[in-house]
Order: C-alpha cells, then sequence, then structure tokens
C-alpha cells in the first residue's frame, strides 16, 4: 500500500489498531533492560508509546504523516522520538539495543528490505513479528510470511526464538503469528 493509501486508512477512522501494545514485543521487552529502542513501521503509536513508557529511549518510525500525527496525539506526556520515514528505502544511521518490526506487511521485496535494514539498526535484540502464511483473514497471503522468510532476512544473526505462535482476538479464529528474536552476536 502507498503512503496515500494508509493516509486515507488512517484518516477514515478514529483509530485503526487497538492502542494496546503487541504481546510479543511486550513479551521480549520486559526480559531486557531498558535501553535504546526503535520501533520499525509504528503506525499509531502503541508499542512506541509502551516502550518510552517503560523506560526505553524510544525512537519511531513511520511513512504516514497522518499515523504519526496519531501517535504524537495518544503519547501525551511520554517522550518518543517521531521520524517520518519511507521505509522502503531506509537506510539506518544508527543502532539500537532492541529493534521492533511489529506487522510490516509489504511485497515481499520491500518486506525483506525493511527486514535487512531494521538487522541493520540492532545492536542488541531484534524482534520481527508478522501474520504467518497459515493466520485466518487479512491481510492477503501474498503479503503474509513465515519464520523461515524472515530468518532468511538476517544473516550472520543469531536466532533466539523462530516460531509460529497462536493469539487470542476478540470475536474471531486466534491470530496465527510468524515469531523471530534475533541477537547481534559480540
Amino acid at each position: 500500500m502507498s503512503q496515500a493509501n494508509w493516509d486515507e486508512r488512517y484518516g477514515a477512522t478514529d483509530r485503526v489498531w487497538s492502542g494496546a501494545p503487541n504481546p510479543w514485543l511486550v513479551e521480549v521487552a520486559e526480559s531486557l533492560v531498558p535501553g535504546s529502542a526503535l520501533d520499525v513501521g509504528c503506525g499509531e503509536g502503541a508499542d512506541a508509546i509502551w516502550l518510552a513508557g517503560h523506560g526505553w529511549a524510544t525512537t519511531a518510525v513511520d511513512f504516514s504523516p497522518v499515523a504519526l500525527s496519531r501517535a504524537r496525539s495518544a503519547a501525551g506526556d511520554v517522550s518518543v522520538r517521531w521520524e517520518q520515514r519511507d521505509l522502503a528505502t531506509w537506510v539506518p544511521d544508527r543502532r539500537f539495543d532492541l529493534v521492533s518490526v511489529q506487522f510490516f506487511h509489504a511485497e515481499p521485496a520491500v518486506r525483506e528490505a525493511v527486514h535487512r535494514a531494521a538487522w541493520q539498526a540492532t545492536a542488541g535484540v531484534l524482534l520481527v513479528v508478522g501474520h504467518d502464511l497459515a493466520h485466518p483473514g487479512p491481510p492477503p497471503e501474498e503479503v503474509r510470511y513465515g519464520v523461515s522468510d524472515i530468518v532468511a532476512a538476517l544473516p550472520g544473526a543469531e536466532i533466539v526464538r523462530a516460531e509460529t505462535r497462536e493469539r487470542p482476538r476478540d470475536a474471531a479464529p486466534p491470530a496465527v503469528d510468524a515469531v523471530v528474536v534475533a541477537r547481534r552476536r559480540g
């Protein structure tokens, strides 16, 4: 989807996402000592706000100015560095202790480039989560991906966890997520 499509989607309703942090992010972040964090494709900012509220010096990037505006408003007094970036061409200029890429669904070449860039930005731990190929429902199957697709984009990474996990949802079958946690060696 283009920036204009996402801006239109964010502008069409008061809230696109739940406003709650993703549970896989909370699980991983709570096991680490807070440091610097990067939320890649932050959308309305729930993960970035949660990280910053739990002691992480947080930077969040997205290409939708509408999403970033909503994220800034939702953050209130919580300090997050918000940056507008086209993730398809993004080249990180620094490294972070924790990098999170949650549900970034794009054509495979763009998704792989974003996962590689996120790995380049990782000084410590990278968490990548996406709707697995077995996930019931949106997004379309052609932009879903599995654990092996994530791992293939992370050359040289120490893979700490690579699994398909179910996540309960209200009034729907469980979500099926591909979850990869990687650590930079040395």
